[in-house]
């Protein structure tokens, strides 16, 4: 797991973003990982990028984010995104 995320709004609903590698070698995308009853089921988003949960600096990498005004837009903020450097989005 890359980044986890409350709903400020709706306690009940939680998102991860999830991801292992950005290296060239890994074939696998990230994704987002969205549960309506915190948690107990979810259902998967699949990103057009990779995410680097087992990169070095996963600590301080991607994050993501529930707007409160407009809950139904997560946010991702990133050093890298799919293994590339990039600004908050």
């Amino acid at each position: 797991m890359v980044s986890l995320a409350s709903d400020p709004v709706d306690p009940d609903k939680v998102y991860a973003a999830v991801g292992t590698y950005t290296n060239s070698w890994d074939p696998t995308n990230g994704a987002v990982l969205r549960s309506a009853d915190r948690g107990a089921s979810r259902r998967k988003a699949d990103l057009p990028v990779k995410l680097g949960g087992n990169m070095p600096g996963r600590g301080m990498g991607e994050r993501l984010a529930i707007d409160p005004n407009r809950n139904k837009n997560t946010q991702p903020a990133a050093f890298t995104l799919g293994g590339k450097p990039c600004a908050a989005g």
